[in-house]
């Protein structure tokens, strides 16, 4: 008996390939759902086992993909996946008419039984050379669903992931602290919180650039697969149209958060490079940089005389921008809209305010106003991911300084920011003083 085993993480497979073999099957492999199906064709294959989470084609497809062709839609199929452990994939998996779900890791001798249990049933009972799979659009819906479900269930691992990290590197630090004014028979102490909190940062950064890829990569096929579907669509059908483009913004709109998030982790562990920054000249890049977004707008401009500061350039712009995109956007329904940008010194700091006529908010809901994830507007109103200004303040505190909002409905808002006064930097600095 010939087994194909499809699985993108080659150790998985050769753990499957030297179990199977020595059982005494002959087994071929594919490292994704577009291979194995090509090779299912083109070899005489006497049963599947796919996992689900692949790229190219993953298990779903591939299933479905198998179950429409005649000449393979007899063939016993086995799911034996690690990600996809709800009972509703499960549910789909069925439905698709596989023959087995199985979770990842299974006993060897638990996996084997199944097996031949999935083998004898076959050969008793011959199935008919087609399945009754779900429709093309219901697959879809139901697919789209448990990928949507999945991206949920991906972002709060890591946002719980990324808050304990957090609290394990503010503990470690608060420890480095203490270590540090202790006397030199403690010193072997803070060498070894330094190495644990070293290696916690590289395995954040390593959880990241993972997360990234895993989180991505079925948002890209969400959003193909709703498209797909858009093109099959009646012209006709209104309303199926508008809740395919319904799945495509929700899809984008999870890769503007699943970016903002990735955004926020970095910027509590990137170096800050020191240097004179010309507060003047931010406001002129940012404005060029959003000049997009004031388009066809007769906006009043209102800058003050604003000073040169001492931080990271690439950082502040993006505070800059960041504070005057809000202030187009909040002033958009605004009939005549006016935004001023203004600054003065205050024990030992420079404060910069940013005011428009725009929106406003209700203060009573201040306290939410920097939060990650946390609007004070509905994304019908105006559109957004609740992230820039979470990135803004922990920017600003990373300089040592702070910023608050006062606002009115309907009136406008006014964020203020202050940055700690310093002697400028050298005259031909590199900017090459670092934040340790």
């Amino acid at each position: 008996m010939k087994i194909l085993v499809v699985d993108d993480h080659p150790q998985n497979r050769n753990l499957l390939e030297t179990l199977l073999t020595a059982s005494g099957y002959e087994v071929v492999s594919a490292a994704n759902g577009r291979d194995a199906l090509h090779r299912a064709r083109a070899e005489k294959i006497d049963l599947i086992i796919a996992d689900i989470l692949m790229p190219e084609m993953d298990g779903f497809q591939f299933c479905r993909e198998v179950k429409k062709d005649p000449a393979l839609a007899t063939l016993p199929f086995i799911f034996y996946t690690a990600t996809y452990t709800d009972p509703r994939d499960e549910a789909l998996a069925l439905s698709l008419g596989a023959d087995r779900f199985l979770i990842k890791p299974a006993e060897p001798e638990i996996f084997l039984s199944i097996l031949r249990e999935v083998i004898a049933k076959t050969a008793r009972t011959p199935r008919p050379p087609s399945h009754a799979a779900p429709d093309e659009p219901v697959f879809l819906q139901q697919y789209n669903q448990r990928l949507v479900q999945k991206l949920e269930s991906k972002v709060a691992e890591v946002e719980r992931a990324y808050a304990q990290l957090r609290r394990e590197v503010d503990e470690r630090r608060h420890a480095e602290a203490q270590v540090k004014r202790l006397n030199a028979e403690l010193e072997a102490r803070v060498q070894e919180r330094t190495a644990q909190l070293a290696a916690a940062n590289r395995e954040l950064d390593a959880f990241t650039a993972s997360v990234s890829h895993d989180l991505q990569a079925p948002l890209r096929h969400l959003a193909g697969f709703s498209e797909l579907l858009k093109q099959h669509l009646p012209a006709t059908d209104a309303r199926a149209h508008e809740l395919t483009d319904t799945i495509h913004r929700a899809t984008r709109r999870m890769a503007d958060l699943i970016d903002g998030l990735l955004r926020f982790a970095r910027l509590g562990r990137c170096p800050i490079s020191r240097q004179n920054v010309s507060l003047t000249d931010l406001v002129a890049i940012a404005r060029h940089e959003l000049e997009p977004a004031a388009t066809d707008r007769k906006i009043t401009w209102k800058i003050g005389a604003l000073p040169t500061v001492i931080g990271d350039f690439t950082l502040l712009r993006q505070v800059m921008v960041n504070l005057l995109d809000n202030a187009l956007k909040y002033t958009r329904q605004q009939p005549a809209p006016v935004i001023e940008i203004g600054s003065r010194h205050e024990n030992g700091h420079h404060v910069i305010f940013i005011r428009d006529n725009g929106a406003g908010f209700d203060m009573r809901y201040s306290g939410k106003l920097f939060g990650v994830f946390q609007r004070l507007h509905t994304d019908s109103e105006f559109q957004g991911t609740g992230i820039g200004l979470a990135n803004v303040q922990r920017i600003l505190q990373r300089h040592g300084g702070s910023i608050c909002a006062e606002a009115e409905p309907g009136r406008g808002a006014t964020f203020t920011f202050r940055l700690p006064e310093q002697p400028p930097m050298p005259p031909g600095s590199d900017g090459s003083q670092r934040e340790p």
